[in-house]
């Protein structure tokens, strides 16, 4: 059997259990080491093949812990062989799970998705040389070819620029009201394939007292936006556990419009060091 990771927190639960069960009905358990606790599921890993039952089940545990405290959220399949081994993890990253834990405390995360409107859909066709043009600047079929290609790196231009200005319009109605800022633009590889437009999610670290207000703003940023908007949350933070380097909204804007909707990357922008 193994120990399947839910989430980190401070401490002791002050020795109430976990009323909700885990994955696979399993009981959620707490092993605690230098002040930390995690919280755990004892499961045999062929049982840990994700289906929609097991990551909704995992996603309670951590929502049901993260309604009451601060939890540094861990990625679904995360499992360590023996008690042992998770308390020497709890030991050798204690100093960083205790800056998170600072860093969320009273803090949740809210998001907001970008739909691509009807008039940014590229063709997934990327023109490509005809048979015979060995020349793309000879002869009718060269011609063709390369007005196709103006036409669709044309058409990408414009809609990288559309979703570039959208993320600023998302951004700027919720100044002053986050911590940080990631910004996640999603992409379909498929070789000689065009990517078709991004998907791009925003997600917010916020006071837990501010999710009313959060709401407020997305309600009236969606009645006068032409960009189609989703918001979700509030959540445990889980886009904001990994360690990476902070970004400017400017710099995030400008890469979404260099990259176009293939972007792939994600970014973090902390707000207080800028």
């Amino acid at each position: 059997m193994s120990f399947l990771l839910y989430c980190i927190l401070q401490g002791r639960r002050d020795g109430k259990p976990c009323s909700l069960a885990g994955v696979n009905a399993q009981p959620v358990l707490f092993v605690t080491a230098d002040g930390l606790s995690a919280a755990v599921s004892r499961i045999s890993l062929p049982d840990l093949v994700p289906d929609q039952s097991r990551v909704l089940a995992y996603e309670r545990v951590i929502a049901f812990l993260h309604r009451d405290l601060t939890v540094v959220p861990v990625r679904y399949g995360c499992a360590l062989d023996e008690e042992r081994a998770l308390v020497r993890h709890l030991r050798e990253h204690g100093s960083r799970y205790r800056a998170l834990l600072k860093e969320l405390e009273g803090r949740v995360e809210m998001g907001i998705r970008i739909l691509p409107s009807s008039g940014e859909c590229i063709s997934r066709d990327v023109p490509v040389l005809p048979p015979g043009a060995q020349d793309p600047h000879s002869g009718e079929s060269g011609r063709s070819y390369l007005a196709a290609r103006r036409a669709y790196y044309s058409q990408k231009e414009r809609i990288s620029e559309a979703q570039a200005a959208a993320v600023e319009r998302v951004r700027k109605a919720f100044d002053g009201l986050f911590a940080k800022l990631h910004i996640e633009d999603g992409n379909t590889r498929g070789g000689r394939f065009a990517l078709p437009p991004s998907l791009i999610s925003l997600h917010f670290l916020i006071p837990a007292e501010s999710v009313g207000e959060f709401r407020r703003r997305f309600h009236v940023l969606d009645a006068r936006d032409s960009a189609g908007l989703l918001l979700s949350g509030p959540w445990a933070p889980y886009n904001f556990v990994l360690p990476e380097e902070p970004q400017d909204p400017a710099a995030i804007a400008q890469r979404v419009a260099k990259r176009g909707p293939a972007c792939g990357s994600s970014s973090w922008w902390r707000k207080d060091e800028h």
